[in-house]
């Protein structure tokens, strides 16, 4: 979304949001938790509830909404839109060996709009959010200092009913299949969800995370919420090497020694309780739901069979377990360590290509299945920026792999503003940093992808043509020099046997595009 903000639920301009919706913001840097939340239940903690209170308020028992930092109104047609902000419980989740808060939901204390007709909410993120990171006089940053505006906000309008559909599983990886250790684990569900309910650290100590949990206390890592907040990944705590850029990878655990030998694993995800029995709305806090707090569905579409019991060590799978709601799957964990690197394999629009609709799709399809969360590295940049006091470019991205076993391959959306709004005439450039990665944490590096020459630029189609490293003429030839270890792909001006293809970085690969193009 931009180099504040890295995703938000509802979505700008987002219609037919259910009225028991959360609100949920993650940002880039991580966040002062102080600026955005009070601590209204008193415990010295800022963004969570009360434990074990019966009958439980999302308004008494939890922390509440900083409205001066965030600023949910209704949008009318008032100039001054003068409406009071609404008020809402406000929780975050800590993530990393620091503990450090990115995410934070919001719950309103009232249903959204009404039941009469849709109604449009502007929220606003205003500049006394505040970095957790002090300046070197120790002062707060705001978190729009240096920023084009002081501020961003979305709007959104409301259903006239609330959600009580459950959500589901779409797709895992690893699934039946047996993967390098250094793997990633990967689930992504049919709608956003939660935060609160999918993220956390895995430990064996006694607060470790245990709505996800593996078939072995000694699988230790973190999941992590992404891609909208639809997928969550597990990343293990085990480092066992580095990647072709200097990052430290990290490893599934497998009780065998020999190389190449194979750990059966199981993976469990737990669905929340509800109340009453036959419904699917959740008892917070108690396992997997959605943003509108409707426990995982598993069995039977849209039949509540109930969260199986969980007897003993809840770090533990029980055998009763295994069983709807809950989602129980099984993969294996070979020792050995695969250090392919990923490549951009094809892009739409294709390469150079112009006259493109201010709605056209964008997005790229790599070689691999891609570790999501790494894709926000992934940029869009417009030229020139700015023009007539134009607002910043906003993207978000939303990724799927597709593909069956080993020829799994991960296409990534760019949903993006207008291109070329008001019929201005516009340049665009896509980068993809090394440090996208795909599920087995190796870097996109070098920066290998598609190209084309000025001769064939016009027969591309909608698309580029496919680069297959190692196989065809279609991939720019870059090299792990560093002064032509980027792909920047351009027909203007490739320079004598495409010297100019070839880049040392993105920033001066961006500034070299910006200067052959037309003004």
């Amino acid at each position: 979304l931009g180099r504040v903000v890295r995703d938000h639920y509802p979505l700008r301009r987002q219609t037919d949001v259910k009225r028991n919706t959360k609100v949920v913001v993650s940002f880039v840097e991580a966040i002062d938790q102080e600026s955005i939340i009070n601590d209204t239940n008193g415990n010295g903690i800022f963004g969570d509830c009360l434990e074990n209170q019966d009958p439980f308020s999302w308004e008494i028992h939890c922390d509440h909404l900083n409205t001066e930092a965030v600023q949910i109104t209704i949008l009318t047609d008032d100039e001054d839109n003068n409406q009071e902000a609404i008020r809402g419980a406000a929780l975050t989740t800590l993530e990393g060996e620091d503990q450090e808060a990115f995410t934070f939901v919001f719950k309103p204390f009232n249903l959204l709009g009404n039941d009469q007709e849709a109604v449009r909410y502007n929220v606003r993120l205003t500049e006394n959010i505040i970095k957790k990171r002090r300046d070197q006089d120790g002062d707060d940053v705001s978190i729009f200092e240096g920023q084009f505006t002081p501020f961003y906000e979305w709007y959104f309008d409301t259903d006239t009913i609330a959600d009580f559909e459950p959500p589901r599983v779409e797709s895992i990886y690893p699934n039946s299949r047996t993967v390098p250790r250094n793997s990633i684990v990967q689930v992504t569900f049919t709608e956003a969800m939660d935060p609160l309910a999918l993220q956390g650290i895995i430990n064996g100590e006694d607060n470790s995370f245990t709505h996800l949990i593996f078939h072995d206390p000694a699988v230790t890592g973190e999941w992590r919420i992404t891609n909208g907040y639809r997928t969550v990944e597990f990343i293990g705590s085990e480092a066992c090497g580095q990647n072709s850029c200097g990052d430290i990878i990290y490893c599934l655990p497998v009780s065998c020694v020999e190389e190449g030998c194979v750990d059966d694993y199981s993976a469990l995800i737990r669905t929340a309780d509800t109340q009453p029995e036959n419904s699917f709305s959740a008892i917070p806090f108690s396992g997997v739901v959605d943003l509108s707090d409707n426990a995982l569905d598993a069995g039977e579409i849209g039949v509540r069979e109930g969260k199986p019991p969980v007897a003993g060590n809840p770090r533990l799978i029980g055998e009763e377990e295994d069983a709807p709601d809950n989602v129980l799957w099984q993969f294996r964990v070979r020792n050995e360590i695969d250090r392919t690197a990923p490549y951009v394999e094809s892009v739409t629009p294709a390469l150079d290509a112009s006259g493109i609709r201010g709605d056209a799709p964008l997005r790229m399809t790599f070689n691999d299945a891609m570790w999501y969360r790494s894709l926000g590295a992934v940029n869009l940049h417009e030229y020139p920026f700015g023009v007539d006091g134009l607002e910043e470019p906003w993207f978000y991205l939303r990724a799927a792999n597709v593909g069956e076993g080993e020829n799994d391959k991960t296409v990534l959306r760019l949903e993006h503003r207008e291109f070329g709004p008001g019929n201005r005439d516009l340049y665009y450039f896509t980068s993809v940093s090394s440090t996208v990665k795909n599920v087995t944490q190796n870097c996109l590096y070098p920066g290998q992808g598609p190209v084309v020459d000025v001769e064939n630029r016009d027969a591309q189609g909608e698309s580029s043509p496919t680069c297959v490293v190692g196989e065809n003429e279609n991939c720019v030839p870059v090299t792990l020099d560093p002064n032509t270890d980027t792909g920047c792909v351009q027909t203007t001006n490739p320079g004598q046997d495409g010297i100019n293809l070839l880049q040392p970085d993105i920033t001066t690969c961006i500034d070299f595009l910006e200067n052959i193009s037309v003004r």
